[in-house]
């Protein structure tokens, strides 16, 4: 009797053929575990930065459980994920047809674009044209991977490479990161990335624009948009925006009413760092050239609120902040926890902290918990987020248990939860 055939021999040769060339290769779809050839796997080329001294310098925190919102009044950072793409050049004209200043958080090789500091792509004049325009410049890691598949060694290449083509495009590299879908453990990554020194950045206003990314849907995120900012009143709001310049309609469409609503409102367009009140020098670290001087004005905030005055308006490092540093561990009302000794979170009940209870509000998860069913990018981070808190808070277990109900379509029992 001859040698026995093993059964799954026609589906591994299948599996083979299907699984070569870009499409598998590419991150962050590619698995950087299973082949060299995947470019999540393949350094730079540059200095190495790991062995580069990481000041924690500011009042802006570091790591832990990570940024949602802006500390100054009347200040909208617009944040734009994933790129350079095709389309980040004509974002960065309508920025500068509008004097906005915006944050983007630049991963390093994904979409098959080829790595960020290759001479070959237009990527690094591209990334030269956002600074020297005074646009923020931040992290989102090299090829876009989840933090949850990775080890310890393959997460610090995930930093550390993005630092070296940073290096060689500018010649320093940013503190501020955002982690890829927004997976990042407080007791874990976030203990890692305070130790490597990143501030943790998140969002507390998701347009979902990579969810509209055609003409006719793409009027979702500009009602969204329209929920949320117009009527409400900068003297007192600000909000942290999330989209992506990968995305045709965000880019050609959403951007320009945005930008058109944002200063009609009463807002400034500013870079995250701005809104933090963090002064420009901290937000990159120097590597084989120094940090350059920050000169640029935020475009004034126009209207008839009574805080807009030319006086309030921010010029060069330093945002002048409406607000006062809490003395007594109480906070709203004009009175913001940053830098405070109690810790930088305001918690809903207005006090002042450090730990899970304050810096995760509840209306920020109800916001996205709320839109679950049709979102991408957010269901592990609430995830790792609600098993965390729920060690400390019993209301946060209550909350997560709502995603059952929202799974079935129905958003009552949460509703009645929040």
């Amino acid at each position: 009797m001859g040698d026995a055939v093993p059964v799954m021999a026609p589906v591994q040769r299948d599996i083979a053929a299907h699984t070569m060339g870009a499409d598998y290769c590419q991150s962050p779809d590619c698995q950087i575990n299973y082949g060299s050839g995947c470019d999540g796997n393949q350094k730079p080329s540059g200095v190495d930065t790991s062995t580069i001294a990481r000041p924690k310098l500011g009042k802006v925190t570091y790591g832990s459980v990570g940024i949602y919102d802006c500390v100054n009044s009347g200040d909208i950072a617009l944040t734009f994920d994933d790129g350079p793409w095709n389309y980040t050049g004509d974002l960065l004209d309508k920025l500068a047809k509008y004097q906005a200043k915006a944050t983007f958080f630049i991963t390093g090789t994904n979409l098959h674009k080829g790595q960020i500091n290759d001479p070959s792509t237009p990527w690094p004049s591209v990334i030269q044209r956002m600074a020297a325009e005074g646009h923020q410049i931040a992290s989102h890691t090299w090829s876009h991977e989840n933090y949850s598949q990775l080890t310890t060694t393959q997460f610090q290449n995930q930093i550390y490479w993005n630092e070296i083509a940073f290096n060689d495009i500018l010649g320093y590299f940013p503190t501020y990161m955002r982690p890829p879908y927004s997976i990042c453990p407080t007791n874990t990554c976030g203990s890692q990335l305070a130790a490597l020194g990143y501030h943790v950045v998140y969002f507390d206003l998701d347009t979902e624009g990579y969810l509209h990314d055609d003409p006719t849907q793409i009027q979702v995120s500009k009602d969204i948009w329209d929920d949320t900012v117009p009527g409400t009143n900068p003297c007192r709001s600000n909000f942290l925006q999330i989209e992506h310049d990968i995305h045709y309609q965000t880019v050609y469409n959403l951007t320009d009413y945005v930008l058109t609503s944002l200063f009609k409102s009463g807002y400034r367009s500013v870079t995250v760092g701005q809104c933090l009140g963090d002064p420009s020098e901290n937000w990159y670290r120097a590597g084989s050239n120094a940090v350059p001087s920050y000169t640029f004005t935020p475009r004034a905030a126009t209207g008839t609120w009574s805080c807009l005055t030319q006086s309030q308006t921010s010029t060069g490092t330093a945002p002048t902040s409406t607000l006062v540093v809490s003395s007594e561990g109480n906070c709203g009302s004009g009175i913001t926890c940053q830098g405070s000794t109690f810790g930088n979170c305001c918690s809903v009940n207005g006090f002042c902290g450090s730990s899970i209870n304050y810096c995760a509000p509840y209306p920020v998860m109800i916001q996205f918990l709320l839109r679950l069913p049709q979102e991408q990018h957010q269901p592990a981070l609430f995830k790792s987020q609600l098993t965390e808190a729920a060690a400390t808070d019993l209301r946060v277990l209550a909350l997560g248990s709502g995603i059952a109900a929202l799974n079935t379509g129905s958003v009552e029992a949460l509703t009645t939860i929040a």
